[in-house]
């Protein structure tokens, strides 16, 4: 991460969890996945949610979101569908 913060349960990620990152992103799997392969795309900076990412984060972690679907089906290829999302706010999830 940019900057570290106590708080933050990503700053604390040991650097081989990381399974893709560019300049402003990382990807994770997720450590209580939904389905196999279940990964999550975080921006390097501190941001409360998705919107609050700048223009060059999103296109980062799209970049990210691209490149993680290709090396799944790679892994994968009976894999038939992905789902995209992201939770802004508590009643979000």
């Amino acid at each position: 991460m940019n900057t570290m913060n106590e708080s933050c349960i990503f700053c604390a990620l040991p650097a081989n969890d990381v399974i893709a990152k560019n300049d402003l992103a990382i990807a994770v799997r997720d450590k209580f996945p939904v389905t196999h392969s279940h990964s999550l795309i975080i921006p390097t900076r501190h941001v409360i949610n998705y919107f609050d990412c700048s223009a060059a984060e999103r296109e980062a972690i799209h970049h990210l979101l691209v490149q993680c679907r290709f090396e799944i089906l790679c892994v994968d290829a009976s894999v038939t569908g992905f789902n995209v999302g992201t939770n802004v706010g508590k009643t979000a999830g």
